[in-house]
């Protein structure tokens, strides 16, 4: 698993010192009692995508670079890391929904943002791997779609009563909890617990970064673009 933070973009001329000030008094989270300078790991995006639409392809893209041209070979190799593949209770999940092959419905919904929006792709150049990212403008989270998705991760995106959101949860539930917990939640049959962990994960991560973004463009006052970079 790879940590993500956020790299920002600015047309003006502004400061790195500004821009760092900035990233510094936005971009946290609370999770679980502490804080935290805002970050996301790339396997919690399969997971989200079996229930999202937008944000996966927002986030996954600023990850993993355009899904066309010469950035294809390696935007299909990070794509692979954005996926759960977990060994629960020494056994391989074999039939994993978290497993992420970019599809027809992927590419369609990219096209969709990219025309409503637009971004760019840039190189991070401070990073040895000199790999291209997609820069997404800040405005793509004034679109009424992602605001509703938004929305969906305040509430939760998994619940306790629904099936098929129990066996996601059992699938994510290494990541979450220490392995004599999960089979001890796995013995009792407690999905509760896993559910409202991972569903305060995403929320912290998905609330901070847009709440993070609004204030940043508030104070600087001039829009901009923003992507994720491997932390260092």
């Amino acid at each position: 698993m790879t940590e993500y933070v956020v790299e920002l973009l600015f047309e003006e001329r502004i400061p790195e010192s500004l821009v760092n000030k900035l990233k510094d008094k936005y971009l946290w989270f609370s999770l679980f009692g502490k804080r935290h300078p805002w970050f996301i790991i790339n396997s919690d995006i399969g997971p989200m995508r079996t229930k999202l639409k937008y944000l996966p392809i927002i986030l996954a893209t600023s990850m993993a670079g355009p899904p066309e041209g010469d950035n294809q070979k390696r935007f299909l190799h990070e794509l692979s890391l954005l996926s759960y593949d977990f060994f629960m209770f020494d056994r391989r999940l074999k039939t994993s929904e978290f497993k992420w092959k970019w599809s027809e419905e992927d590419q369609q919904t990219y096209e969709e943002l990219k025309n409503k929006i637009g971004f760019r792709v840039e190189k991070i150049a401070e990073y040895s791997s000199y790999l291209l990212h997609v820069f997404w403008p800040v405005a793509v989270f004034n679109l009424d779609e992602v605001k509703d998705e938004i929305e969906k991760v305040r509430r939760g995106l998994l619940s306790a009563e629904n099936e098929k959101d129990i066996k996601l949860a059992w699938e994510i539930a290494d990541g979450y909890f220490e392995r004599e917990e999960v089979k001890k939640m796995f013995k009792e049959k407690n999905v509760r617990q896993i559910i409202e962990r991972y569903n305060e994960v995403v929320k912290a991560y998905i609330e901070s970064l847009y709440e993070g973004m609004l204030g940043i463009w508030k104070e600087a006052r001039v829009d901009f673009w923003f992507s994720l970079a491997t932390k260092r």
